[in-house]
């Protein structure tokens, strides 16, 4: 007879990180978002976990608020799905989400493109997400080919320049300066970046760059993660030069040049914004959705 499966809760001080961080390393997504010190870095350490049996799968519960035993449960800044990470069935996925303790008087919780609920889960509701993820493995010339016809005209239209390291400091520097009021980022947020950037960079995992004009000029930076030839377009954007010489489409077109190969991928994490999701899909990346759950005050 097959063990029945169980889910344990277990709090943050106690969770077995090599077991955990090797669960997650396991998963097909190929999405660091799970790892403990990642966790750690966007939730300030304000996160527990579900663990399946025997650390067979693992999905966190990052606390956006905490209220004496009270929470609310949702993604953290910088951090699109939230598992679970590692071998588990839809079945499986109503057992985590029937174990989160009734003490999350909110559930907002992102799960990772593979993981769908089929079925009503009691107190839950779905919201499907969208993101766009390019296949990079056919190349920069062969993927070129298929930008829009606006993209492939702009980038004739602004040929030149080259991509250059910068710090993340400058990166924070032209988000906060063109698009950080209107994203409602605080101080709070670039130092979340800040810290994920450093934690990335120790294990050779990001990529900090951006992209000059031939005269030097700055045009576009931006920090992407990456793991396991995944690069997440994280953390970027354009100066005020560079909306006018569509800086991020030359930096994107320069970041595939750069990276395209077999077993790439491009995730542009991201949107459910009308106007973004046009900009992203012109480079003719594949759209994944994943679903959004919510639980309201029980």
């Amino acid at each position: 007879m097959s063990k029945k499966p169980l889910v344990h809760f277990v709090k943050h001080r106690n969770i077995d990180r090599a077991r955990w961080d090797a669960t997650v390393a396991s998963d097909d997504a190929r999405l660091p978002y799970g790892f403990t010190w990642w966790l750690d870095v966007v939730t300030n350490e304000r996160w527990d976990g579900l663990v399946l049996d025997d650390y067979r799968a693992v999905m966190p519960l990052p606390y956006t608020r905490k209220i004496g035993p009270l929470s609310q449960v949702s993604s953290p800044a910088f951090t699109q799905q939230c598992g679970p990470w590692g071998d588990s069935t839809d079945t499986e996925l109503a057992l985590f989400l029937s174990s989160i303790p009734k003490t999350a008087i909110k559930v907002a919780i992102p799960l990772r493109e593979a993981s769908r609920i089929m079925g009503p889960v009691p107190g839950f509701t779905a919201r499907e997400r969208t993101n766009f993820v390019l296949d990079m493995a056919p190349g920069h010339a062969s993927l070129s080919r298929k930008f829009s016809k606006s993209l492939r005209r702009n980038l004739r239209r602004h040929p030149g320049g080259v991509m250059v390291p910068v710090t993340v400091e400058e990166v924070i520097s032209v988000y906060a300066a063109s698009a950080g009021e209107k994203a409602g980022l605080s101080k709070k947020h670039y130092e979340i970046m800040r810290n994920l950037a450093r934690a990335c960079s120790a294990r050779e995992m990001s990529i900090i760059t951006g992209f000059e004009d031939d005269d030097g000029q700055l045009l576009a930076c931006g920090f992407f993660p990456h793991y396991r030839g995944r690069f997440i377009n994280s953390f970027g954007s354009s100066t005020d030069l560079g909306y006018d010489r569509v800086g991020m489409s030359r930096l994107l077109d320069g970041l595939i040049k750069n990276q395209a190969g077999p077993g790439k991928l491009l995730d542009f994490e991201g949107s459910d914004l009308p106007g973004v999701a046009e900009y992203f899909n012109s480079f003719r990346p594949r759209r994944t959705a994943y679903q959004q759950l919510v639980r309201s005050a029980w």
